[in-house]
């Protein structure tokens, strides 16, 4: 008879596992790699207002139900990406803290975070804002009841544009 091979293995203590994980840092969610990869390019093209063709034609985010670009009066460019969601949908508001938490992991040490101010009308709004050197990159939660829709709104743009 043959022993069983796990039978045989030695386990390390729970305390060096757990030691080990919190000396290898933050933990990155697999999704927000690419996440953090397309929202890294963004802040980059941002920098020169989407002048380059490529930026011009981006592609969107993972799962983004669109994404745009558009430009101020001003002739600043900024690009946009909308997640949709039925309205008040708890998944939106899960979805809006976890692209909250990727944009932290992302831009972690390089950007000053701020929770934006309140609108005017009763629909639910809630925006996250962080501000690089002359980047800014926000994320938003917004209800709107005429679209009986709820929206996550990630928006990149240079800081001259705000």
């Amino acid at each position: 008879m043959t022993d069983h091979p796990k039978k045989n293995r030695k386990r390390l203590p729970w305390y060096i596992l757990f030691l080990s994980a919190a000396l290898a840092g933050p933990m990155v969610n697999p999704a927000a790699a690419g996440f953090c990869e397309g929202v890294n390019a963004l802040i980059v093209q941002a920098r020169s207002n989407f002048s380059d063709a490529a930026a011009q034609s981006a592609g969107a985010l993972a799962g983004a139900e669109k994404c745009v670009m558009s430009r101020s009066e001003a002739g600043a460019n900024a690009y946009h990406c909308t997640w949709g969601f039925s309205y008040r949908d708890a998944a939106a508001s899960a979805f809006f803290r976890e692209v909250d938490a990727d944009l932290r992991t992302c831009l972690a040490g390089r950007a000053e975070s701020a929770k934006d101010r309140g609108v005017n009308h009763p629909d639910t709004y809630d925006q996250r804002r962080y501000g690089l050197d002359d980047v800014i990159v926000t994320v938003s939660l917004k209800d709107k009841s005429a679209l009986d829709r709820t929206f996550v709104f990630l928006g990149v743009y240079a800081a001259a544009s705000d």
